[in-house]
């Protein structure tokens, strides 16, 4: 069968369309950034007179740290990758410096997953958190990731001068979220979470502990929203940008008991993007009868 000019170009544009623009493509990102995280101890509740764990104003006692679930982790199209910290944290003043990484990609798709902390809470500058997801598909392509920090520091501070004293929590934070489709056939989604939480730790079975001296949740107390994201129609791009600063003031510290800090952070994506075979085909068919028609012109 011959084929003019015509015919060739509808063919050739149908062609281009199933290479590429008959796929939906997909964006889901989100991250959170903490930063000056620190822990400040004062000795009187005015909070003039600072105390130092180098000078030997306090110690801790019965010091559990952990970092276990703080890891990474990307999926694309069924092959996983992870990072975990596992190192072993025994000193609460020493500064912890790590930064977990995966990340894959394709010639259509990409995911990257990151989680790092710098720093030491009790020291001056205190510490830096940061979670972030990404997820990047088009053609035909399903992609996951997973950041997540989880700290847990328990402690009974034991001062020298005084039997009590007061703690001030404070960090600065920026919250950072955008999940779009750009064409229909794909979704998105995005969750996250970002807790502090600081009281006297739990004791007895059952385990009947006080209510937090101090807490704060991202989603509660500034969000005001569900923790998560969900995109599946184009034009319609779920996007937010938000920082803040949070200050507890002067909270009492009872001497010789148990406290216990639990810091939660966590980024999550995904994203898929799917072809849509019906609307390829009515495409194809229409050009086929521009082609036809384009023929029995000609003749």
């Amino acid at each position: 069968m011959k084929l003019n000019k015509l015919t060739k170009g509808l063919f050739a544009a149908t062609a281009m369309m199933a290479a590429g623009v008959a796929n939906a493509d997909v964006l889901s990102e989100v991250s959170i950034d903490v930063q000056n995280l620190q822990l400040s101890v004062f000795a009187d509740a005015a909070g003039t007179t600072q105390l130092f764990p180098g000078d030997g104003s306090y110690t801790l006692s019965g010091v559990g740290i952990d970092f276990n679930g703080t890891s990474v982790s990307t999926t694309l199209n069924g092959n996983g990758d992870n990072d975990g910290y596992a190192a072993a944290t025994q000193d609460p003043f020493v500064p912890v410096v790590f930064n977990l990484n995966s990340n894959q990609s394709s010639s259509l798709a990409s995911v990257d997953s990151n989680a790092s902390i710098t720093g030491n809470i009790f020291l001056p500058g205190g510490a830096d958190g940061m979670t972030s997801s990404s997820t990047d598909v088009g053609g035909y392509n399903f992609g996951e990731t997973n950041s997540q920090i989880s700290n847990s520091l328990q402690a009974a501070f034991n001062f020298t001068a005084q039997q009590d004293a007061f703690v001030q929590v404070s960090f600065d934070w920026l919250f950072d979220v955008l999940v779009d489709v750009t064409w229909s056939g794909g979704s998105g989604n995005a969750d996250w979470a970002f807790e502090v939480t600081l009281g006297e730790k739990c004791s007895g079975i059952p385990c009947n502990a006080p209510a937090p001296i101090y807490s704060f949740d991202l989603n509660d107390d500034v969000l005001g929203a569900s923790a998560t994201g969900q995109v599946n129609q184009v034009g319609n791009p779920f996007a937010g940008n938000v920082n803040g600063s949070q200050d507890s003031g002067l909270l009492e510290l009872m001497g010789g008991k148990q406290y216990e800090l639990i810091i939660v952070q966590n980024a999550n994506t995904s994203a898929a993007s799917v072809s849509e075979p019906m609307s390829l085909a009515m495409f194809g068919l229409g050009l086929l009868g521009l082609a036809g028609a384009a023929r029995r012109k000609a003749k």
